[in-house]
């Protein structure tokens, strides 16, 4: 009975609920019924028409506006029900005036909300009376003479953006975009935080993507009612990307908060001592106390007393100070908010604009005719407030693009109280929306307004228009408080562009469709062309005299030179003796010539009518007489710069920041731990006490707090956490959700990345990892390891370290020089990884597979057997077989296609044979072709095995057809190496019972025929003075050195014939080179002194292997723990070097992917970090046989090009390496070859 009664109340409740929702939702549709609209459904409303795709969905949004205007001619008021929610949207301005001047109706609405958790309270969400005092409190920080201040950055930032496209100009098409946005995020975070991002050197990537892809996710939230509640969403893939993103961004803004905080907080401490000791300049101390708050306050602009202004955040800052009811969380969700508003949305306005520019190139000549006359065709020079007034028709031009193309397409208001709209009443708590784009386009208001006229914004067009017709920056109370840092800033970065570049788009506007996101962005890249701006065509001269403003100075001096040339040229001509190039200026205060300008000197021919007035108009003239103008504007004036640069006169080049007297001497005390390096950024560092202590007992990391902590507490720092981590003392890492008992492992079925997630890592899957993605073919299994270095460039260029789940084994895969050098420069860091024992049953306990005690007593055993006395008795071997090469080459002249790897592999392997063992083996005869392939096909096997861990175990592996074949093939190897060791030691024996000795040759049974000591015998005789160094010892360092030194130097010189091949300018530098060395002489044999003169061939040999290092991988295991691009990496972990994508590095190499021997020129070498090219790795473990390849390498490329030209017939596209343990090239390398 009980039961009945509680069901029947919980009937009740439920019917009283569902009928209270049932009386709210026909109130609603009786009030939305006189607005037409879309067919709404139940519960979902209009969300089925809402396409996932956001070009999509912004295209429907457009099509309903159009279809009720079409259908609806009278009212430009709809409806859209978004699930249960009716949306009202309007184009119609005496409504949008309704809302909008109204100063009730300023909450932003149920849609805005979704930000929240990124913005906090902020000016754009706040409402209220706190809204009211957010505001009151920050308008005067975008008072004209603050954002003023910023022009400055302003500036700056946009000369690197002007260089960029300046670099680019004339190349490919330039996706214009993603650079605008690097531009304006290093913009925002200047002068919102007083910090450089990087962002336009390629750092910082990450934040602009989180930006990106949180404003993409907060899109699709809006769009489906089902994701509105939180405790849905942030259980969806969606959801916890999205808390990733935003822990990225807060990360960034608290940091630099706490950062600041700290700075102030070290000011404060540093004032108060100097008033201490200071007490008879007690008044004085006082007012450096109020008017300098941070160390950051204050730098010097040339004048002693010179101050920069303060970011945004510093604002807040004293705002907090001086009301401290608006607390450290307001000033981070102001920050935030400015971070937000500030960035994409300028970044979106420049891009349309230069697209627009670029379509219009009538529009493009006005502005850049507005720009020579402001400027007076200085091109370089900072643009100014003063400028920025001026620049009129640039103005009219940014507000037509924000007419078309607005920033915010879309904005909302959630009503605060009744509203009559359109005639009809809308009750309090409707969603109310404007369609910025569509209103921008309302024909009664513009005429032809889909075409970009920049004339609508002319003052006698503009008088008369509805103010709220036009909203790129909304209006009323509520209006953006930013729009004139955003105009200002638009301003001066398209004045800087534009005054060096021309602009030509190269889609219609058709083919880029606009996504109405919070932003509205272009879905496809906008390419367009960049050219410098053809100056000769411009027309300087009556730029120059047409300048509004003239310096009294500048006019003195141009009179000046008119008369004197107009009294000198009026009876004279002048021819000039020297040329251009001859005659040096030097840039001393004066712009003068350092050498005798010499002149012929004649009167005019006074009875012929200056036939030929060249030399008096001529630009060579004007040149050898100095353009005095140009050199005024550079005299005494600018001496201000010296005692700031230590560099002499060069400022345009950058500098530390230096001041008057001391230069930068300021940076080598105890203020930078680092000396004199504060280019490469450096944590806040404070007199005596440095970085160190201050961080100390806040950071439980010791020294790094850039890392981001998790809280810690006295003592115990952050091990509270450890019982909740089952990943033990990695907390910073982030932790998975861990239960009692089970830990993190509920998640192993859909993530066995375990405690790797820091680096990213493709999907994984149990006990295969990601192993699904390797395709047996060994081409698309290489492609896909570029693609994978290439996405994880792309997704974070500063942590080039990404995981790779091989099964259940990580390999952290790193391609940063830094963190190379971390691994191979250590002397404990020498064992090569669990992925070599692969090789063990070929190469066994050998040099490479070596490890510990055996290692170090190996190498030190063998470094003797490859000094280069030994390795130069070699060279005889090396002859021997390269003339056989060039005989082969020889009979293939004029022959199509010759497929050059075959052809030097067989020569390598003959030359490796008779270094190696001392038998000729007689590979390129035809001869052994059974090893040839063996070696071969082994080297596929191994890397086969390696790719899936089910082939790992060899009880399964030896059973399976991959198993047979390699032990068939070892049979082979190991057969053909341990038959020669015994035919050696009975040689031997033989030798030691005549009493023979070697003395570096030996006989091999013939008359009066000896050859050289090869590799074997030099191990035989290691063998035999310690008896430790056992036969099966030899063999496996015969192995070892038959496998690294045969395949690798096959292929270096293979891929350096087809680089050869594809460059004749290299070619024929070569040609001269061995032209020089060796005279009209093709037969000779190289000698070693022969070697050392080859020089231009060996910066060619160093190219090739950079770009085709033979070896494109090496691992070690680590054998402690390491710290890998700022991140901690446990013992037992496999890191993995990719040398193929480490040496096409922009940060080390310009044009990495482009041939380019100059790169080893010594010059340029010297600026490199070593570790940046490692072709036969580095540290302790690297090549032992190094110069016995490049020798060899030498030898073999010199023989082949003193007789013969090479032409490659196919693209380095068309020919593609597979990087197996060898980078060898997959498919036939096809060459013409020809007699010199």
């Amino acid at each position: 009975m009980a039961m009945s009664i509680g069901a029947l109340v919980l009937l009740a409740v439920v019917a009283a609920i569902s009928l209270a929702v049932m009386a709210r939702q026909m109130r609603l549709w009786y009030f939305m019924r006189h607005f037409p609209g879309p067919k709404a459904y139940p519960l979902i409303g209009c969300a089925y028409l809402f396409e996932r795709d956001p070009r999509a969905f912004f295209k429907s949004l457009k099509r309903f506006a159009l279809d009720i205007a079409f259908e609806h001619p009278d009212t430009k008021t709809m409806v859209m029900w978004v699930g249960p929610v009716p949306v009202i949207a309007s184009g119609c301005t005496s409504d949008i005036e309704t809302i909008l001047s109204s100063s009730k109706q300023l909450d932003k609405g149920l849609f805005y909300q979704m930000l929240r958790p990124w913005l906090g309270d902020g000016l754009l969400l706040s409402k209220g009376r706190k809204w009211h005092s957010r505001r009151k409190l920050l308008t005067p920080s975008f008072h004209f003479a603050v954002l003023n201040s910023f022009i400055d950055i302003f500036n700056e930032k946009a000369k690197v953006f002007t260089d960029r496209l300046d670099g680019l100009a004339g190349s490919k098409p330039v996706s214009i975009f993603p650079l605008v946005t690097c531009c304006t995020l290093d913009i925002i975070c200047g002068t919102a935080m007083g910090i450089d991002v990087g962002a336009q050197e390629g750092n910082n990537r990450e934040y602009v993507q989180a930006i990106i892809e949180m404003c993409d996710l907060l899109q699709e939230r809006q769009k489906y009612p089902w994701l509105w509640p939180d405790i849905i969403y942030h259980r969806l893939p969606n959801g916890k990307k999205f808390k990733r993103h935003l822990d990225i961004v807060h990360h960034l803004t608290k940091s630099v908060i706490d950062e600041r905080l700290a700075e102030k907080r070290a000011q404060s401490l540093k004032t108060t001592q100097d008033i201490a000791n200071n007490n008879e300049d007690l008044n004085n101390n006082n007012k450096m106390a109020n008017g300098i708050t941070s160390s950051d306050d204050v730098t010097f602009n040339g004048s002693m007393n010179g101050k920069r202004k303060m970011a945004f955040l510093d604002l807040l800052l004293e705002l907090h100070e001086d009301d401290k009811t608006f607390s450290i969380d307001d000033v981070r969700e102001e920050v935030d908010t400015f971070m937000f508003e500030g960035h994409d949305t300028t970044a979106a306005a420049i891009t349309w604009a230069l697209f627009m520019i670029g379509h219009h190139p009538e529009v493009q000549r006005k502005i850049h005719e507005e720009l020579d006359e402001v400027f007076c065709g200085d091109h370089e020079r900072p643009v100014t407030s003063e400028d920025v007034t001026k620049l009129q028709y640039l103005g009219c031009v940014i507000k037509e693009t924000l007419r078309l193309y607005p920033s915010v397409p879309i904005i909302g208001r959630q009503l605060e109280e009744d509203t009559i709209l359109s005639g009809h009443f809308v009750p309090k708590g409707t969603p109310f929306v404007i369609g910025i784009f569509m209103l921008h386009r309302d024909p009664e208001t513009f005429q032809d307004p889909e075409t970009f006229n920049p004339d609508n914004f002319l003052p006698e067009n503009a008088e008369g228009r509805n103010p709220f017709a036009y909203l790129p920056f909304s209006a009323g109370p509520r209006n953006c408080i930013g729009q004139k840092f955003a105009l200002i800033e638009e301003k001066v970065v398209l004045a800087t562009v534009l005054r060096k570049l021309c602009f030509k788009s190269l889609q219609s506007t058709d083919d880029v469709t606009p996504i109405g996101e919070i932003i509205l962005r272009p879905y496809e890249d906008i390419l367009m062309e960049v050219s410098q701006r053809p100056w000769n065509q411009s027309t300087p001269k009556s730029t120059t005299i047409a300048c509004p403003v003239i310096p009294l100075r500048q006019k003195f001096a141009l009179i000046e030179e008119k008369v004197v040339l107009a009294t000198v040229l009026r009876k004279l001509c002048f021819k000039s003796l020297q040329s251009i190039d001859d005659v040096t200026p030097i840039g001393e205060i004066i712009l003068r010539p350092y050498e005798d300008i010499l002149m012929e000197v004649s009167q005019r021919p006074w009875n012929q009518s200056t036939p030929k007035s060249t030399t008096i108009g001529s630009e060579r003239y004007v040149s050898h007489v100095w353009c005095l103008q140009g050199v005024s504007d550079y005299r005494v004036n600018q001496t201000y710069m010296f005692d700031r640069d230590p560099r002499g006169m060069y400022p345009m080049y950058g500098a530390f920041k230096v001041y008057p007297i001391i230069g930068s001497t300021y940076m080598f005390d105890s203020r930078d731990p680092r000396g004199m390096y504060p280019m490469y950024g450096a944590f806040k560092a404070y007199p005596i006490i440095g970085s160190t202590t201050y961080m100390f007992d806040r950071d439980p990391r010791g020294m790094y707090p850039m890392y981001g902590a998790f809280k810690a507490y006295p003592i115990i720092g952050s091990t509270y956490m450890f019982d909740r981590d089952p990943r033990g003392m990695y907390p910073m890492y982030g932790a998975f959700k861990a239960y009692p008992i089970i830990g993190s492992t509920y998640m192993f079925d859909r993530d066995p990345r375990g405690m790797y997630p820091m680096y990213g890592a493709f999907k994984a899957y149990p006990i295969i990892g990601s192993t699904y993605m390797f395709d047996r073919d060994p081409r698309a299994f290489f492609l896909t390891m570029k693609r994978m270095a290439l996405e994880q460039a792309w997704s974070s260029p500063v942590l080039r370290s990404r995981v790779l789940w091989l099964g259940p084994v990580p390999l952290v895969t790193v391609a940063g020089s830094k963190d190379v050098e971390a691994i191979l420069s250590s002397s404990k860091q020498l064992q090569k990884g669990f992925m070599y024992r692969f090789l063990k049953p070929w190469l066994g306990n050998g040099l490479l597979l070596s490890k510990g005690k055996i290692w170090q007593h190996r190498r030190k055993l063998l470094t003797p057997s490859f000094h280069f006395s030994v390795l130069n008795s070699f060279t005889d071997v090396f002859n021997e077989k390269a003339k056989i090469l060039a005989d082969k080459m020889e009979g293939l002249v004029g022959t199509e296609d010759v497929d050059i790897f075959p052809l030097i592999t067989n020569c390598t392997l003959d030359i490796i044979c008779a270094t190696a063992m001392g038998i000729d083996i007689g590979a390129q005869e035809g001869n052994n072709t059974e090893y040839v392939n063996a070696i071969v096909e082994m080297s596929d096997v191994i890397q086969e095995r390696q790719k899936y861990p089910w082939f790992w175990f060899d009880p399964i592996y030896n059973l399976l057809p991959g198993g047979r074949k390699h032990k068939r093939y070892l049979e082979i190897l190991h057969g053909m190496t341990n038959s020669v060791i015994q035919d050696r030691l009975e040689e031997k024996r033989r030798l030691n019972q005549n009493g023979s000795k070697t003395n570096g040759v030996i006989s091999d049974g013939s008359v009066n025929k000896k050859r050289k000591m090869a590799f074997l015998d030099l191990l035989l005789e290691l063998h035999e003075d310690d008896k430790t160094f056992s036969i099966d010892d030899v063999r496996e360092e015969v192995d070892t050195f038959m496998f690294e030194g045969h395949d690798t130097t096959s292929a270096a010189i293979s891929w350096a014939l087809f680089m050869i091949g594809h460059h004749p300018e290299v070619q024929q530098k070569i040609h001269e080179e061995l032209d020089e060395v060796f005279g009209d002489d093709r037969d000779r044999d190289v000698t070693s002194d022969d070697i050392a003169k080859l020089r231009y061939l060996g910066y060619v040999i160093k190219e090739t292997l950079r770009l085709y290092p033979s070896v494109p991988m090496i691992a070690r295991q680590l054998e402690e723990d390491a710290t890998l691009s700022g991140n901690h990496v446990p013992r037992g972990t496999i890191v993995l070097i990719s040398i193929y994508f480490l040496q096409r590095s922009f940060d080390q190499f310009a044009d990495p992917d482009e041939f380019n021997p100059d790169n080893f020129l010594p010059e340029n070498i010297e600026r490199r970090d070593p570790f940046a090219y490692i072709p036969f790795s580095a540290g302790p473990r690297n090549c032992i046989g190094q110069k016995f390849a490049v020798i060899e390498e030498k030898v073999i490329l010199s023989t082949i090009l003193r007789k013969f030209r090479v032409r490659s017939l196919q693209s380095a596209d068309d020919v593609t390496p597979i990087g197996n343990l060898i980078l060898r090239p997959y498919d036939t390398i096809p060459m013409e070859i020809s007699p010199r």
